[in-house]
């Protein structure tokens, strides 16, 4: 739910076309508020993380905590190597970050934090140390510009990561630019994130298409489609890996895993068929 928009409105008219039945698409809806006070009335409201049916039902508390890799807004532990004395920026200070997790954490809503640099992870990770991010399934979206004692605490913490494979696509031209060589090294390590925590992916729609294959392909090629790269070829996902992050391991950020994201008896029967299999294809047309 938009933070610019009046969430009541948006709330109505999906619970009207759940209730309706007209709801094509299933809904895990990420609500993100501009102050606490909307946050404490959301809640004292009745709502709170998983309220609602397969179709549609609350998800996560989504809290903005820096910018974007590239308009150097995103907060780095260093300056902007092609930018000095520039370190981008944190929207919130630590004590409203902090009290937009506690009281989340302590009123039924799972945490997703969009951080994109390793400045602000750090403030992120402190908190989240204190919490059970394991059972509750409290994330970091995004996780781009990455330390490895700060991947280490993923796994440690229990934490869900959500990837973006996408945005490979440009972040290939920039990333070593940006935060330099050795940050670099360290940086979109989905492979990583992938084997030691819980790790989904998606599209990032409306900054990028909702194109689930491009994804895909990205992932496993680490190229972007004008040709640059390979970006840390050791980082590719296996094409069942890349796969998996976009369903079974979504439907874990979900807390669905058990009704949805696998082709199984008794399952959500959402899927598509193709003309052949992915596994089949070449890694370079999979998006075709």
């Amino acid at each position: 739910l938009s933070a610019n928009d009046d969430y009541h409105d948006a709330l109505k008219a999906l619970e009207e076309l759940r209730n309706e039945g007209k709801l094509t698409v299933r809904i895990y809806e990420q609500s993100q508020f501009l102050s606490l006070d909307d946050l404490k009335e959301f809640v004292n409201n009745g709502y709170h993380t998983g309220l609602g049916n397969e179709y549609f039902k609350i998800g996560p508390l989504k809290i903005i905590s820096d910018g974007s890799l590239g308009a150097r807004t995103a907060l780095l532990s260093r300056d902007y190597s092609d930018a000095k004395g520039v370190r981008g920026l944190a929207v919130l200070d630590k004590k409203t970050l902090y009290d937009f997790m506690d009281y989340g954490d302590n009123h039924g809503m799972q945490i997703a934090i969009h951080a994109i640099g390793d400045g602000i992870l750090d403030v992120i990770l402190d908190k989240y140390r204190e919490m059970n991010c394991k059972e509750k399934r409290h994330g970091i979206v995004h996780c781009q510009i990455t330390r490895k004692d700060q991947l280490d605490k993923f796994r440690e913490y229990g934490l869900h990561a959500y990837i973006q494979s996408i945005f490979l696509d440009y972040d290939n031209h920039i990333v070593v630019e940006r935060v330099g060589k050795d940050l670099a090294l360290s940086s979109y390590n989905f492979k990583y994130l992938f084997d030691n925590c819980k790790a989904s992916n998606g599209s990032d729609c409306p900054v990028e298409m909702p194109d689930v294959l491009k994804g895909i392909q990205l992932a496993v090629t680490r190229t972007s489609f004008d040709g640059t790269g390979p970006y840390l070829k050791d980082q590719a996902l296996s094409v069942r890996e890349a796969v998996d992050s976009y369903t079974v391991n979504a439907a874990h950020a979900s807390f669905e895993e058990n009704i949805k994201g696998c082709i199984k008896t008794g399952f959500l029967a959402d899927f598509v068929v193709h003309d052949k299999k992915i596994e089949d294809c070449s890694v370079s047309h999979i998006s075709d």
